[in-house]
């Protein structure tokens, strides 16, 4: 069941920090509370989905005193693909070097503050700019985010969120897409596919959707994890994985890649799946079977 799946794997991540990262935890708690203990802050940043930690420190009945969320709107507030506020704004002003600085400007800090940011990644120039000038502003930088995955940083300056840290907690989470990331600093590709266009499958399922049983998005987690999601219990598909011609990123990936983290990380080139009883004039590339 991929419930018990998704919780095993939950609790394996839960296991791995706990025993990797409990010093890193410890030393975190002691910067914060000697900040809170000198009646100043702990800013806590993050952007898109980075904010929402930084949005559970806001003070309500039970919670905390002395941490101050520092959220900012345009990296925060975006729920559209195209138009205003949307996701193309947001990685433009991530990837902003300076932009962080002008963040900083509007707010009054001081050397016993202690900063607290959110990064999966840590390679980004908002995040980045933030904590350098944390840093010359004296305070005390703490870093969670998957540091044991890191890429190659956006920043001038060369150096990740976690290089420039005083505390380090990694969230121990696997590399997924950020794999992209660090077969680029090995072998650079410039074929144009790297970053097409995400296709849109509106008319596909239009088409279908009075005869599929079921359709499946190929989002993180490949083919088969996605499938999984759709099917009852007691069914599985198999993938016939010669079925299709993978395009050109996926043969480069594969020189740096195995073969099993492909098919468990990226779509190879299949981006929307629907479980049909015929198949008529499309693509088949596998079958559902009992287990």
């Amino acid at each position: 069941m991929l419930s018990l799946q998704w919780l095993t794997s939950a609790r394996a991540v839960m296991d791995d920090i706990q025993a990797t990262q409990l010093p890193a935890i410890q030393r975190a708690a002691e910067l914060m509370a000697d900040s809170i203990a000198a009646e100043r802050w702990v800013h806590t940043f993050g952007c898109g989905h980075a904010t929402i930690p930084v949005e559970e420190m806001y003070p309500r009945i039970g919670g905390f005193v002395g941490f101050h969320p520092i959220v900012e709107l345009p990296l925060t507030f975006f729920t559209r693909i195209t138009g205003e506020m949307g996701i193309h704004q947001f990685l433009f002003l991530e990837r902003a070097e300076g932009y962080g600085q002008a963040i900083m400007k509007g707010y009054t800090f001081d050397n016993r503050d202690t900063m607290w940011i959110f990064s999966h990644t840590g390679i980004n120039n908002v995040n980045i700019d933030i904590a350098l000038r944390a840093k010359k502003l004296g305070m005390r930088v703490v870093a969670t985010g998957s540091a044991n995955e890191v890429g190659v940083s956006r920043h001038a300056s060369g150096r990740t969120l976690f290089e420039i840290a005083d505390v380090v907690i990694d969230t121990r989470v696997p590399a997924g897409d950020s794999l992209v990331r660090r077969v680029l600093a090995v072998e650079d590709y410039t074929g144009a596919d790297l970053l097409a266009p995400t296709r849109l499958y509106v008319e596909d399922v239009r088409r279908l959707r009075t005869t599929a049983h079921a359709f499946a998005h190929v989002t993180g987690g490949g083919i088969a994890g996605n499938l999984a999601r759709v099917l009852p219990e007691g069914l599985r598909a198999e993938i016939d994985w010669g079925a299709w011609e993978r395009p050109p990123v996926f043969a480069w990936l594969a020189r740096h890649v195995a073969e099993d983290e492909l098919r468990r990380v990226f779509n190879l080139g299949i981006g929307y799946l629907a479980v049909m009883r015929d198949a008529d004039d499309d693509l088949v590339i596998g079958r559902i079977i009992a287990e």
